[in-house]
């Protein structure tokens, strides 16, 4: 991911639950907070319109890299509730 400009990423979130592999389609929308104000902005007006588009289980935002460890995303999305 760059650390100067947004991105939408579609992530094939796979996890290990112990009996059986899972999967889950992530929709994440990438601003990291030294991004151009424009480039943020057009990118959060187009994301609903490509949400629509996309069949996925989540949505997420992330604007550090720490946001996008892969533990702590599967302990989101993969969680025991």
């Amino acid at each position: 991911m760059p650390k100067d400009d947004c991105r939408y990423v579609v992530y094939d979130l796979m996890c290990n639950t112990g009996d059986r592999i899972q999967k889950k389609i992530i929709f994440i929308f990438w601003a990291p907070d030294n991004a151009p104000v424009r480039k943020k902005m057009i990118y959060a007006a187009s994301e609903d319109s490509i949400k629509k588009k996309v069949e996925v289980a989540f949505y997420y935002q992330a604007h550090d890299f720490s946001e996008l460890d892969y533990e702590d995303l599967r302990d989101r999305f993969f969680s025991s509730k």
